[in-house]
């Protein structure tokens, strides 16, 4: 079979990265975890291989990793300067460094390592990202034959925009029942937050046509909570400002067209 030209080998080598970190979770971590998103990485793998229109890539290999870290860090700042206004409705007294942590208390605790652990939290937000906001979505949308076209999906309401918005709302929704049901996660401010969180990744993957952007967006937020969790947020001196200072930085080398 010869391979469509639109099969990265950088998605490949995503899913086969995943893939061996799975495995060692299995052994070294948890493997109710390892199995779980094996699950998950299989069938999206499986439809990703053999699909012929990829409407929805993994990663566009017109452009950079680099610039996509750039966009899901500035997307992530955004999102916990302004997640407080919003979770004032579930507790009157809001701070960044506290929904730092609330987006870690949507991951429990799989390794008492916290080496393992911070690895967990930054390997599960690209599995969650690629399974549930990309290949799910995409499948959907090629059932119904339609292929979303960025910025004018989100925004029309003709008929592909409006199953463009149900898959939307419906992939957020599952997305909020999967941290509820099979996480056990109970907490109404970070359930909120996992909504929150869902609808902003599959807008970024509708409006960016990849997955590589909202992938860093999941990275960033569950490399920090997890940081922030451990305690080790302000020995690193991390905080929104901080990071803002770096996204200058990762545009300047995307100018360089790294396509790593």
């Amino acid at each position: 079979m010869k391979m469509d030209e639109n099969i990265t080998k950088t998605g490949i080598f995503i899913f086969l990265l995943l893939f061996a970190f799975l495995g060692f979770a299995a052994v070294n971590i948890s493997s109710t975890v390892a199995v779980t998103y094996v699950v998950f990485l299989s069938l999206s793998f499986t439809y990703w291989l053999f699909d012929k229109k990829h409407s929805l890539p993994l990663s566009d290999p017109k452009s950079s990793w680099l610039t996509a870290s750039a966009i899901g860090l500035f997307v992530y700042v955004i999102f916990i300067l302004t997640a407080p206004l919003l979770l004032k409705l579930f507790q009157p007294v809001i701070d960044t460094l506290f929904v730092m942590k609330l987006i870690g208390a949507t991951t429990p605790v799989f390794a008492n390592s916290k080496i393992f652990m911070i690895m967990t939290y930054c390997v599960i937000a690209f599995i969650e990202t690629l399974c549930i906001f990309v290949v799910i979505p995409e499948m959907i949308f090629d059932y119904f034959k339609i292929q979303p076209k960025k910025l004018k999906s989100i925004i029309s309401f003709d008929r592909e925009g409006i199953i463009v918005k149900i898959v939307w709302v419906a992939v957020s929704i599952f997305f909020y029942y999967l941290h509820f049901t099979a996480k056990g996660i109970e907490n109404s401010a970070a359930l909120f937050l996992v909504f929150l969180m869902a609808l902003v990744s599959i807008g970024m993957v509708l409006y960016f046509g990849e997955g590589k952007q909202a992938a860093m967006f999941h990275f960033f937020a569950n490399f920090i909570a997890s940081m922030a969790i451990f305690g080790l947020l302000s020995f690193l001196g991390i905080t929104p400002g901080a990071i803002a200072l770096i996204i200058p930085i990762f545009i300047l080398n995307s100018k360089l067209n790294l396509k790593i």
